[in-house]
């Protein structure tokens, strides 16, 4: 329930809108764009709406349109799923499309999440024919299957079996998170769209002779129950269960910090919810499902703790599940630790302080080569690699300063060419 009053906007019926898709005003950062309906507006049918995170303010009309699927691009557009399952290129402050794929192309028919990431809109599609990820080239509109029972595009290596993809996420380094939903028994899987790069929890993998764990990996030992939504952010995992609880694990999953930990429980907090994770690590959850909870929006505390209403019947306002956070002017944040990658020393890495040690524009944990974690890469990271190299110390995940998945004598050469002002490029600081 919100706790004040801010501006009333809503569209004025007798104003000249072009086609229909005119904004009521524009997104500022943070701002949650809920697919929706209001009793306050004018208009009759659902559409978009401009939510204040901390619901003060009255829902604002942003899209006219119905749009069921939708998330934010790394240069702050939207990308929408039409109701008739076209994707579009939405500008978020004229709400006027570019399409993208239309229906045909994209050959959607029971569209259950959108995410974007990397010039890609990543579509979980839960048919007969296909139960897997969907794969949508921004650029071109290409279609093809991402993942599925068969496996992964492009490799010859064998999938998963999903029973029903629901909802999808995206890891601080580069892999899709997909919830699978299955009553008492579901699984969260992990979906690596470069097979090159390490998997979760690897340290490092070697992918040419661990192929199976470099495309995918089934988290289901996790202790998931009927897991639905999912959210990524700050290097956490959020997984909200129609069982009305939430769980939170560190990234890397394979080593989760809270395994079965209960975040919030009961009504308000919704159930079959897409949630997200704002800059302050709060966790917003929005659904349209009516039963045990109402049509509402609700946020979670950093930390946890018990759910908060922020909108919902009694305000008028019927969420009906579809939910983003806005990058605003800031623009967007890739590894969704709240630091626009504008400003961000480690646009692919979480690191909430941005700190940087030796002041060269690269951020502390994304400093190639720094195997001793210092901030700095120095002689005293070679003397480390070396110790590693023979089992004397552990090897640290910036061990690898040559990108090849390893910790060896490559490194100690990659580093000592940095320290003579070469660039060292890694999983968490790859190259351009």
């Amino acid at each position: 329930m919100r706790h004040g009053r801010g501006p009333l906007w809503i569209l004025a019926l007798g104003l000249t809108l072009p086609a229909a898709h005119a904004a009521a005003q524009a997104l500022a950062a943070g701002d949650l764009l809920v697919r929706g309906s209001w009793s306050g507006d004018a208009f009759a049918t659902s559409g978009l709406y401009r939510l204040a995170p901390d619901g003060v303010a009255d829902p604002a009309r942003v899209c006219v349109d119905d749009y069921p699927h939708f998330d934010f691009d790394d240069g702050g557009d939207l990308i929408a799923l039409t109701s008739g399952l076209a994707l579009v290129r939405l500008d978020p402050d004229s709400c006027i499309e570019t399409v993208i794929a239309s229906s045909g192309q994209a050959d959607l028919t029971s569209a259950q999440d959108l995410l974007v990431a990397d010039g890609f809109a990543y579509v979980s599609e839960a048919t007969s024919n296909i139960s897997g990820v969907i794969r949508i080239d921004l650029a071109t509109g290409a279609r093809d299957v991402f993942f599925n029972g068969s496996g992964l595009a492009g490799t010859t290596e064998p999938g998963i079996e999903l029973a029903f993809p629901a909802r999808l996420a995206r890891s601080v380094d580069g892999w899709l998170y997909l919830a699978d939903l299955t009553f008492g028994a579901g699984q969260v899987v992990g979906i690596n769209p470069d097979p090159s790069n390490p998997a979760p929890g690897s340290d490092p993998a070697d992918c040419s002779t661990l192929p199976a764990a470099c495309v995918a990996i089934s988290l289901n030992g996790l202790n998931f129950g009927t897991p639905y939504g999912l959210a990524a952010g700050a290097g956490e995992l959020f997984v909200h269960h129609i069982g009305l609880f939430m769980q939170r694990f560190d990234e890397p999953v394979a080593d989760p910090d809270a395994i079965g930990a209960t975040w919030s429980i009961g009504v308000p907090l919704p159930e079959r919810a897409d949630i997200e994770v704002g800059p302050d690590g709060s966790v917003f959850a929005s659904a349209g499902n009516t039963f045990p909870s109402a049509q509402s929006v609700a946020v979670v505390a950093p930390g946890g703790g018990t759910a908060q209403e922020l909108y919902g019947p009694g305000d008028g306002f019927a969420a009906l599940g579809t939910l983003a956070i806005a990058p605003g002017a800031g623009g967007a944040d890739r590894d969704g630790d709240g630091i626009p990658d504008a400003e961000d020393l480690c646009p692919d890495y979480a690191s909430a302080d941005n700190a940087d040690a030796d002041g060269n524009g690269i951020g502390n944990v994304c400093e190639c080569g720094d195997q001793n974690g210092d901030g700095l890469v120095d002689v005293s990271d070679i003397l480390d690699i070396n110790a590693t190299i023979f089992g004397l110390l552990p090897v640290s995940p910036l061990c690898d300063a040559n990108d090849d998945g390893a910790c060896n004598i490559g490194d100690i050469l990659a580093v000592n060419a940095r320290i003579f002002g070469a660039q060292a490029f890694c999983a968490r600081y790859p190259a351009p």
